[in-house]
């Protein structure tokens, strides 16, 4: 699901003014910053420990539900082995911090269970703002506007201030806040949302994790074939699978998939196809050495960057033109761009996107010598985000789910 709209820069007062009308009718907001392990309430900004940021965040995401302390302990500490005191003296480290605004939220302690955050009752505050059509519409476009800019953080954290001011949250939306953080285990058992919503991400994860290839496309093929894909999932898989067929070396179907796509993003003149697809070409060019082809492929995306002015597109179109530089014999530029692509999707907060791009980058190295010191360098990062995520334990479940659908 992509949106294109060039006014993306003359929304950002959109957020100012949503935000400011919530504050001064006493809808208060948390906002995380990832980056610096801050939250923002009203207009104060509270540091936090990287733990406590963390656990704070899930049980903000998850508000008004039960957590146990198991629950806390494999989100907070998958990689570690804690005892149940450490969510204890975490959770009094966030009441001590929150202290101030207890009047407005609570961690409560549920006996033989173990935690809950929850919001104070704002009820009538809330159903009015959820009756307001206007809002609702400047909300989505607030979404739109994020999606379209490549601004995963503020996605996810619009979605969960929409639930807690009882908004409607759009179930494409919501699925893709999810796929934005590879966050599978909630797309896997999420009984919130359809599986025609959860397919398509499901199917780019299995893409992206499993080494099965044959299995791989097989699903793809025939959740394509099923009809059971929303229609932006029906239009973009078959352009997520170029680089899958350049990868496993089927260089005739990603032509083909190249060619009667161009056909129809020029019919609908949709100028965000047209993006998605000159990436691919730079991709299958430079998988068969034209290199030629393939910076002519690039300069041309470089020219749409200014339509698409998001860190993921920028990013992306940096980590090829770092390729490029590296395999035609500057190597110290290519890293240079590499490496600063690499750190403008880390940005954005679209994992995917950063995924992809790592993936990608280590098939290419293993055919190009000249990229030795950007292969190391993928592979060092796509060591850090598997171990980060653990997307390998839920392979089997995800597997599983999608032979159910499309075996």
């Amino acid at each position: 699901m992509f949106f294109h709209d060039k006014r993306g820069s003359a929304k950002y007062s959109l957020l100012i003014i949503i935000k400011e009308t919530f504050c001064l009718s006493g809808v208060d907001c948390l906002l995380f910053h990832d980056d610096a392990f801050t939250v923002e309430i009203l207009s104060d900004s509270i540091s936090f420990l990287p733990k406590e940021y963390a656990l704070l965040q899930f049980l903000f995401q998850n508000q008004n539900q039960s957590l146990s302390r198991e629950q806390l302990l494999d989100h907070v500490w998958s990689q570690e082995a804690p005892i149940d005191r450490t969510v204890d003296d975490h959770i009094y480290r966030l009441r001590k911090k929150l202290g101030k605004y207890i009047h407005l939220y609570e961690i409560e302690t549920i006996r033989g269970r173990g935690y809950r955050f929850s919001v104070k009752d704002k009820h009538g505050e809330i159903t009015l703002f959820a009756e307001n059509t206007l809002l609702q519409q400047k909300t989505r476009e607030l979404l739109h506007t994020y999606h379209f800019l490549g601004l995963g953080e503020q996605l996810v954290t619009m979605l969960s201030h929409q639930q807690k001011w009882g908004l409607p949250v759009d179930e494409d939306f919501k699925c893709l806040s999810y796929f934005s953080k590879i966050d599978v285990q909630r797309l896997l058992e999420s009984n919130d949302h359809s599986f025609q919503h959860r397919a398509y991400f499901l199917l780019l994860f299995y893409i992206g994790f499993s080494k099965n290839t044959a299995k791989a496309l097989h699903f793809c093929e025939q959740a394509l074939q099923s009809g059971c894909l929303p229609s932006y999932g029906q239009t973009e898989l078959p352009i997520n699978l170029i680089s899958f067929y350049v990868q496993t070396n089927q260089f005739e179907q990603a032509a083909q998939i190249l060619k009667s796509n161009w056909i129809m993003a020029r019919e609908q003149g949709n100028e965000w196809l047209h993006f998605l697809l000159m990436t691919e070409e730079v991709i299958f060019y430079t998988a068969q050495s034209e290199w030629g082809r393939a910076e002519q492929s690039l300069n041309e995306l470089e020219d749409l960057l200014p339509y698409f002015p998001g860190l993921r597109e920028s990013g992306l179109w940096q980590i090829h033109k770092g390729l490029l530089t590296s395999i035609k014999g500057n190597e110290r530029e290519g890293v240079l761009d590499w490496t600063k692509g690499i750190e403008d999707l880390q940005r954005s907060q679209f994992l995917p996107s950063l995924l992809i791009a790592l993936q990608y980058t280590r098939y290419l190295g293993n055919k190009q010598a000249a990229l030795k010191i950007i292969s190391k360098l993928a592979e060092q990062q796509w060591n850090q985000l598997q171990h980060k995520l653990g997307w390998e334990k839920y392979l089997d479940r995800l597997e599983a789910q999608l032979e159910q659908h499309f075996s």
